[in-house]
């Protein structure tokens, strides 16, 4: 009994040592690292290199924007990048557990965060009253804190009794408590008024709801009640005519192309005049005839279709 005490006393796993060291401890079964899904990061990573290299493509040669400075977006977008992937080290770092008891601070900064934007504070960018400014060429738009907001919150209250086994799936009561979560911001938003951020958060907390395994009911009474709301805001006209606009441009690319379809009509010749083989960088990311705005952002697939990804083997 004494050897065998002796024994329990001294023996220690090799995964708990304190002698493995650093590298020891990274390929350690219960590291990060191991439980990392390196296809996805390799994924992300390569398709981060390609936006760099399209949003360079797309404002070296715009003196008009680019401040006299062909690297200037593209510094820009590095830095923006790099504090992405810091956020997502961190996360990964903190763990599943340990993030779920940060929600409710997340949650709050991300309403805290929207409000904001209803104060002095909030700025008009491109039409859109849904920016906050930081100065130094650097501006956020909250709303996007309050998706992942909304992911991170529903997932909470709808596996909290799954996780603890009293559940098999989510039921009426969490569903509720998950639907009024992210009714707050998007009630917010809506005041705004933001009507593209809140059609996507829409689209999460569907996503969110399926994922979880809720009844199917709930996704279709959902879906239903969203129909009928849609239905009484057209026959009520309480849509203003500029977003009643923007729905027959998108269920028509060519319409008014002067108007209110000429970032789609643009954006149609610019990605044309590339062809088959594409132009090459050197010829400018604007054909004649073409002035398709924010090359560098919401359009920057035309720097594709113009300049060079057509000639890419593969593309």
């Amino acid at each position: 009994m004494s050897g065998l005490s002796g024994l329990s006393t001294s023996y220690r796993s090799p995964r708990y040592s304190p002698r493995r060291g650093a590298v020891g401890r990274l390929l350690a079964r219960e590291s990060p690292l191991r439980r990392m899904d390196w296809v996805l990061v390799a994924a992300a990573v390569a398709l981060s290199g390609i936006g760099s290299l399209l949003v360079w493509s797309a404002t070296r040669s715009r003196a008009d924007i680019n401040h006299g400075d062909p690297q200037y977006f593209l510094v820009r977008h590095l830095l923006n990048l790099a504090i992405g992937m810091g956020l997502c080290v961190a996360i990964v770092l903190l763990g599943h557990h340990r993030l779920r008891t940060a929600v409710p601070f997340l949650y709050g900064f991300a309403v805290l965060a929207v409000l904001a934007v209803l104060s002095p504070l909030g700025s008009t960018v491109n039409g859109a009253h849904s920016w906050i400014v930081l100065g130094g060429g650097f501006s956020v738009q909250p709303s996007e804190f309050c998706k992942i907001a909304i992911i991170l919150g529903m997932a909470t209250l709808l596996s909290a009794r799954v996780d603890a086994g009293e559940q098999q799936h989510p039921q009426g009561r969490a569903i509720v408590q998950a639907l009024a979560l992210a009714s707050v911001p998007i009630g917010v938003i809506l005041l705004m008024p933001d009507l593209g951020s809140t059609m996507v958060m829409v689209v999460i907390i569907l996503a969110v709801l399926l994922a979880s395994g809720a009844p199917t009911r709930w996704l279709l009474g959902l879906i239903a009640v969203g129909g009928l709301g849609a239905t009484a805001v057209v026959q009520l006209h309480l849509l203003k005519q500029y977003q009643i606009a923007r729905f027959a441009a998108f269920a028509d690319p060519r319409l008014d192309p002067a108007g209110v379809g000429y970032n789609t009509a643009q954006a149609r010749i610019a990605i044309g005049s590339g062809g088959l083989s594409g132009q090459g960088c050197s010829t400018g990311c604007r054909p004649p005839g073409s002035s398709c705005p924010e090359q560098q952002t919401d359009f920057v697939f035309t720097v594709a279709g113009r300049s060079w990804a057509s000639s890419v083997p593969g593309w």
